[in-house]
């Protein structure tokens, strides 16, 4: 990470670490200790981008980043719901696509699964007014 690149977006928009510190609700020295040993939690960097108006992109090393985007509610990183995740690590980029692939599957099989029975229920009702 580069977590360094938040003291110079701060200074070209004329905003101090004390100010960005307040609001992501984080003390200064916090934020300071986090960009000097370049460790920060998701949620915080993804509160630091929007608030600099960046993508949280900027703060990797642009040779070792593959992005991987989610949206929805299920985000637990995220405030919006929606987070881009950027990881260097091919191998779990790969261990994630094919866990979206089997939330996928199992989501269209619930579908159906859903449709099966409310034809039953259907075919149950039908044939109990035929009685």
């Amino acid at each position: 990470m580069r977590l360094q690149q938040i003291k110079i977006e701060a200074e070209k928009r004329g905003m101090t670490f004390k100010s960005i510190a307040a609001s992501i609700n984080m003390s200064e020295g916090n934020l300071h200790r986090c960009v000097r040993e370049n460790r920060i939690a998701a949620q915080d960097l993804e509160k630091i981008a929007r608030l600099l108006k960046v993508s949280v992109g900027i703060f990797f090393d642009e040779s070792n980043i593959t992005a991987i985007t989610t949206t929805g509610d299920y985000s637990p990183a995220s405030d919006s719901g929606d987070i881009t995740l950027n990881v260097g690590d091919p191998v779990l980029t790969e261990r994630i696509k094919a866990m979206e692939a089997l939330i996928k599957e199992k989501d269209e099989r619930l579908k159906e699964k859903d449709e099966r029975i409310s034809d039953l229920r259907d075919l149950l009702n039908m044939k109990k007014g035929d009685q």
